[in-house]
């Protein structure tokens, strides 16, 4: 069994709702405008328990919009496993062949790595510092995105415009 940290954004919660979910072992927050909601899974189907748990959290009035990506910018890397920047640093810039540092995911105003990509480079690395937690795969968030996509917003027929006229 693995634990997972799951974190989805949501439409605002009213407090009544959040004082539920928080009673049910459920963080609820807001930033820049983005509302979410935070959990722990204990699982070995982390697919099924994602969407069961986002079924479980729909029935309690929790408007789900998708499932967050976990990602972490150096200095976010260096908070986490209790080490400097200048550390981490030297992890990206590494030109080990057998065991690079994970590739970002993105870049916005830097790159931004997936923590899972850096958690599970940490632990095979043997370096200290990996959450024993893990958070989903950039591959597992994309997955129940694309399933809870389909569940919410129903194929549309494509219209064959050249004979439709």
């Amino acid at each position: 069994m693995n634990t997972y940290d799951v974190t989805y954004i949501t439409r605002p919660i009213d407090e009544t709702l959040e004082e539920a979910l928080s009673d049910h072992g459920v963080n609820v927050g807001s930033h820049s405008g983005l509302h979410f909601v935070m959990t722990s899974l204990i699982t070995d189907d982390f697919q099924n328990a994602a969407e069961e748990l986002a079924l479980d959290l729909k029935r309690r009035g929790v408007d789900i919009e998708r499932m967050e990506l976990d990602l972490v910018n150096q200095s976010g890397i260096a908070t986490r496993c209790d080490k400097t920047r200048q550390a981490v640093s030297s992890w990206v810039q590494s030109h080990d062949v057998v065991n690079p540092f994970p590739n970002p995911h993105t870049v916005v105003s830097g790159p931004l790595w997936a923590w899972s990509d850096v958690n599970e480079w940490l632990r095979r690395t043997g370096k200290k510092g990996f959450d024993d937690a893990c958070s989903a795969s950039p591959a597992q968030v994309e997955a129940f995105n694309a399933a809870w996509r389909a569940t919410r917003w129903p194929t549309v027929e494509s219209v064959d415009y050249a004979s439709a006229s």
